[in-house]
């Protein structure tokens, strides 16, 4: 699989794990909407969005042991941490959002191992 198409480009990696974050994301609101709502295009915009973060999630983890289950979640905790992070920056909070910044590489390290994914493979300078 070709991760870059330019070298100043992210990898398809991160693309597709960005992608993945997001959906969790849409998701998790989706969720939130049809308990408040009961209004059942909640459900279907759910159910779209898992669809989708299963079939893209699929082309970057690895489907043994519990990697893939694991990974969904750090998608998941990847998408919080970088919510918490812009929340605290937008409330001057510089020391709390640089731990976020921290924990996020950490998880995003985790995930890589879990993936058999090398260096170079993931995020690139731009």
């Amino acid at each position: 699989m070709e991760d870059k198409l330019i070298k100043e480009d992210i990898g398809l990696v991160d693309e597709i794990l960005e992608l993945c974050k997001n959906l969790v994301s849409i998701e998790s609101h989706s969720f939130g909407s049809y308990v408040s709502s009961k209004d059942e295009k909640w459900l279907q915009i759910s159910k779209k969005a898992r669809e989708l973060r299963t079939k893209y999630l699929s082309v970057i983890t690895k489907n043994e042991n519990q990697s893939w289950c694991i990974s969904k979640h750090i998608c998941e905790c990847l998408m919080r941490l970088q919510e918490c992070y812009t929340r605290f920056l937008s409330t001057n909070q510089l020391g709390e959002a640089k731990i976020c910044s921290e924990d996020y590489l950490d998880l995003y390290a985790l995930f890589m191992i879990i993936n058999g994914i090398k260096e170079g493979e993931g995020k690139s300078s731009a």
